[in-house]
């Protein structure tokens, strides 16, 4: 058993870390089959939970294989759906959301009433001492069997001197329940403890990310990418699990509390690389849920954009602050989606300001909510921030509009182009325009001897480079591989012969 005790889980943990590799890896096929039930019944605690993930970590620092490696990482992120939640290990013990047992208030109930039961028989007796203290024939029968008051006062301390010895064997009583009260006491710390931790599953993602992050700059770069590979997994798998268990929220507050805070970041002086992959991990897990799972809705894409959209208003660095507008912000509104994957489907429409006051907080629409952080007195980048809620409130309206479908950009073979093609495919044509009109500026009728094309951008040279002989001594050898078909470089008939612009001749004018 992995998890049947505290010397049990140590010994799983040294055998995850062991120069065997096949004791390593039968002992994580272990740990996959027992983990669920292990938690369920062992007092498993925040310690006992780092060591366990320092040891998943080294299972995977010691492997080599590729394809192993890929398997242990995807198999210690998908422990996590082998953890209990909160709500299972209440159920499991039958517990409350209190962690007091769910019977407790009906035993109580009838402790109540026999104690009133009892106090009333109290009373009655009580009643009957008294009519019997009344009565003078009581003395008199008692007087006559020869008792006298000092004899009656003597056994009365005899019998008190006996009683003395009781407590002693109170105390005895008292030792040998001891062990009860303390097994009681340690169900109860591991009841607490629970609670605390809000559930198995909620620990165990947060021990992850601890292990993340204290762990990650002792890897080399010849290691990176399979570590790498293991934190994409556990953020995917985490994320997943929330939202069908129903934990999301938790989840989403422990990447927001141990990743996105910048005073944890500093004073564990956090790798910038580490954050930079969670946030690119964060751009595909939005595009990944948002399509994978049905449930997903306006409410969720909210809940996973706010840490992201608090973490901004913090004094960041500047590349941190690059890869949210450019691979988060940007990738947000990219048209290179149909409509029944474009994250449009699930934003609202943003709100004025009169709407705003009748409005709840948690009913604002995400540009709303945008604006909102980004007003407070010590947010950071706010122009950033407001210029990816115009982009939002824009982008909503657009989507709902029939010109959506003409505006996505598609290749010849019919496939959506992405934004980054789309931006590189701009300014591809903004140097190409420059060059084509150097060179008409330059050789006037004669310049397309003048320009090449190569990587989608016409280039321009000083050479003759459309001879009909690629042997000709007159080719340069750096232009001699240029195909036929490299040599087009397209249409260029808005640019006149002097190199300008007809369209901006005809604005102009």
């Amino acid at each position: 058993m992995c998890f049947a005790n505290k010397k049990a889980i140590k010994q799983t943990c040294y055998l995850l870390q062991c120069d065997v590799k096949k004791t390593r890896l039968d002992t994580l096929k272990c740990i996959q089959a027992e983990l669920k039930q292990g938690l369920l019944t062992a007092d498993v605690e925040y310690t006992d939970m780092m060591q366990l993930w320092k040891a998943f970590w080294l299972v995977l620092y010691k492997e080599d294989k590729t394809e192993i490696q890929e398997q242990i990482a995807e198999d210690v992120a998908a422990l996590i759906f082998e953890t209990p939640t909160l709500k299972e290990f209440l159920e499991a013990y039958n517990l409350d959301s209190e962690g007091n047992p769910i019977g407790q208030a009906e035993e109580q109930g009838e402790e109540e009433e026999e104690q009133l039961e009892d106090d009333s028989d109290i009373k009655d007796l009580k009643k009957e001492l008294a009519k019997m203290e009344d009565n003078e024939e009581y003395y008199e029968e008692y007087y006559e069997e020869g008792y006298e008051e000092g004899e009656e006062y003597y056994e009365e301390e005899e019998d008190f001197e006996e009683e003395e010895v009781a407590p002693a064997k109170v105390k005895v009583n008292a030792k040998k329940a001891e062990p009860e009260k303390a097994e009681e006491q340690e169900e109860f710390d591991f009841v607490d403890r629970n609670l605390e931790y809000k559930g198995f599953s909620t620990l165990f993602f947060q021990c992850g990310l601890e292990t993340f992050a204290r762990e990650w700059p002792t890897v080399d770069i010849h290691r990176q990418s399979k570590f790498m590979y293991m934190i994409r997994q556990t953020i995917q798998q985490a994320i997943l699990f929330g939202l069908k268990k129903d934990e999301y929220a938790n989840i989403i507050e422990k990447l927001d509390q141990l990743i996105f805070n910048l005073d944890l970041m500093n004073m564990l002086q956090m790798p910038q690389s580490l954050i930079l992959h969670i946030l690119d991990i964060w751009v595909d897990m939005i595009r990944f849920v948002s399509t994978k799972y049905e449930n997903f809705n306006k409410d969720d894409l909210k809940n996973i954009m706010i840490p992201i959209i608090n973490f901004t208003t913090k004094d960041i660095t500047p590349q941190i602050l690059a890869a949210i507008t450019e691979d988060i912000f940007n990738e947000f509104t990219d048209l290179q989606f149909e409509r029944t994957e474009a994250l449009a489907r699930f934003l609202t429409k943003e709100l004025s300001v009169k709407e705003l006051k009748k409005a709840k907080l948690s009913d604002y629409p995400l540009q709303n909510v945008i604006q909102a952080l980004s007003a407070q007195k010590e947010a950071k980048n706010q122009e950033a921030l407001l210029e990816f809620a115009a982009n939002l409130s824009e982008y909503h309206e657009l989507f709902n509009s029939p010109e959506y479908d003409s505006a996505i950009k598609r290749n010849p073979d019919g496939t959506i182009m992405n934004q980054t093609d789309i931006d590189n495919e701009e300014n591809n044509y903004i140097i190409s325009r420059d060059n084509v009109k150097l060179a008409k500026r330059r050789h006037k009728k004669e310049w397309i001897n003048h320009v090449y094309k190569m990587d989608g951008i016409v280039h321009y040279t000083k050479d003759n480079v459309n001879v009909k002989n690629y042997e000709d001594d007159y080719l340069p050898k750096k232009y001699r591989y240029l195909e036929k078909e490299q040599r087009d470089v397209g249409n260029w008939d808005d640019i006149d012969n002097d190199g300008y612009s007809i369209r901006e001749k005809d604005q102009e004018e």
